[in-house]
């Protein structure tokens, strides 16, 4: 009787194991399906397995999903009305990894018959935006999710050297065609975003981890429906709301400047939170300050100046450090893709923090008409900088026609210098020798509240933002 209870049991657990083992070596096939010349996706998309009647429906946003698919190589066929017909080959679905895709389908001119169309995977997945590009009414380049996600890019600045015309100066402002940051424009998702910078028109990219980004496009010609304040080229964001997959990443890198690192630098006792890039009332003008006119008529009286110095709370002090510290950056990033009352619900987050110091070094002359100098310095400005960013997206399916995102950002960029001058004043006779500090701090805050809808009569696709 022991003897089989102990064979019975042990037949039900190896069953157990099996079926498991069986399950979880499936894995899924992901995708979008887009028209080829447009590059607007397609809703109401069959896509199923060749052969069988495994399939799926492309959704509002011409995404789908086939699961419970075993590791092998397939053959995808995709159908729409009034577009030919797809046959994608090689699809490859490796064990516990989901295959994702992009498949571009072009509109049936004539009807003439069953149209079929036939494309490898590999060669379907890259042609998809340089096929947007070569349609485009604007003259554009851009790089598609597939090239990022195999890219070893960490944040929007690297992947933009890789798109051809455009250049990263500071490993964080862009330049295209030549043109400095001013003349560009920077969008999030179809909205513009706001200089990062306080002293100058310029947005800083190395904020956007690569892996938030869905794909990314420059235009470089006017288009009625971007703005108009460029010379340059507007950069068009766009990241993800709902993860194909979940997932989770966390890198570190430190970095080496042969002119400062390991040498001595310059500082003063500032805030607490400079390492957040923001000051915590440290720097803050007192109360009882003059406004400017009755400081400028205070100026000639010494005694009165002193009195008004004494309002501020500060050390005047400068310290000098032996070694500067090498330059640091972290990012850490995650998307997870779940079931809230049976509807897809996503969220994709990321947390970036940079650190660096650097050391320029100034000659400063004036001279008069006659060629006569009136004076020369020599400046060392010990600059400061941090740089931290966090994104946080959330995204909500509802059924297959309807999705809700609120996606958010949030940035910070400051600056704290110390500047050491040491000189003649030709025109006074003087020997000169000034210090000075320079605090600037930037915060950015992004909120998106958005809604997709498709109107399955008409097929007319809508969407609304604030």
């Amino acid at each position: 009787m022991n003897k089989k209870m102990n064979f019975k049991t042990l037949f039900t657990l190896a069953i157990v194991i099996i079926t498991k083992v069986a399950f979880s070596q499936n894995s899924s096939i992901k995708g979008k399906v887009i028209d080829e010349k447009t590059g607007e996706t397609l809703p109401g998309a069959v896509v199923l397995i060749q052969g069988t009647t495994t399939g799926s429906n492309t959704d509002l946003d011409g995404n789908f999903t086939i699961g419970n698919v075993a590791p092998g190589k397939y053959n995808l066929v995709c159908k729409l009305i009034s577009y030919n017909t797809k046959n994608i080959t090689e699809v490859i679905v490796k064990e516990g990894e989901p295959t994702i895709l992009t498949i571009s389908m072009g509109t049936a001119s004539t009807e003439l018959g069953v149209v079929e169309v036939t494309a490898t995977i590999s060669k379907e997945t890259n042609s998809n935006l340089t096929m947007m590009q070569k349609n485009n009414a604007s003259l554009s380049d851009g790089i598609s999710s597939e090239s990022i996600r195999r890219s070893p890019d960490k944040n929007t600045s690297d992947v933009l050297k890789r798109v051809s015309g455009a250049s990263i100066q500071d490993n964080k402002f862009v330049i295209i065609r030549g043109l400095s940051d001013r003349y560009n424009t920077a969008m999030i998702n179809g909205l513009p975003l706001p200089s990062t910078e306080p002293d100058r028109k310029a947005f800083s990219f190395d904020i956007f981890p690569s892996s938030m980004l869905d794909n990314m496009m420059i235009y470089k010609t006017a288009n009625p429906d971007l703005p108009g304040d460029f010379a340059g080229g507007v950069i068009q964001i766009n990241t993800k709301d709902i993860p194909d997959e979940n997932f989770i990443s966390f890198s570190a890198g430190a970095g080496y400047n042969s002119q400062s690192t390991f040498k001595e630098y310059q500082t003063y006792k500032g805030s607490k939170t400079d390492w957040l890039g923001y000051d915590k009332s440290e720097r803050i003008l007192p109360n009882g300050l003059p406004e400017t006119e009755q400081y400028i008529q205070q100026i000639s009286s010494p005694a009165t100046r002193y009195e008004t110095s004494k309002l501020f709370n500060s050390n005047w002090s400068i310290d000098t450090k032996k070694s500067s510290p090498l330059a640091q950056n972290y990012h850490l990033s995650f998307g997870e893709n779940m079931k809230l009352f049976k509807n897809d619900f996503g969220i994709v987050g990321a947390l970036t923090y940079n650190y660096s110091r650097k050391l320029q070094t100034i000659n400063r002359q004036d001279f008069n008409p006659d060629k006569s100098q009136l004076f020369e310095f020599d400046d060392k400005s010990y600059k400061e900088n941090i740089l931290w960013g966090a994104m946080l997206n959330f995204a909500y399916k509802i059924g297959e026609n309807n999705k809700i995102s609120f996606k958010n950002m949030y940035s910070t960029n400051s600056e704290d210098a110390v500047i050491d001058r040491y000189g003649k004043n030709f025109e006074n006779d003087q020997i000169n020798h000034a210090t000075s500090m320079q605090y600037t701090s930037n915060t950015l805050l992004s909120s998106q509240l958005m809604g997709d809808h498709l109107l399955t009569k008409t097929k007319i696709k809508n969407q609304m933002g604030c």
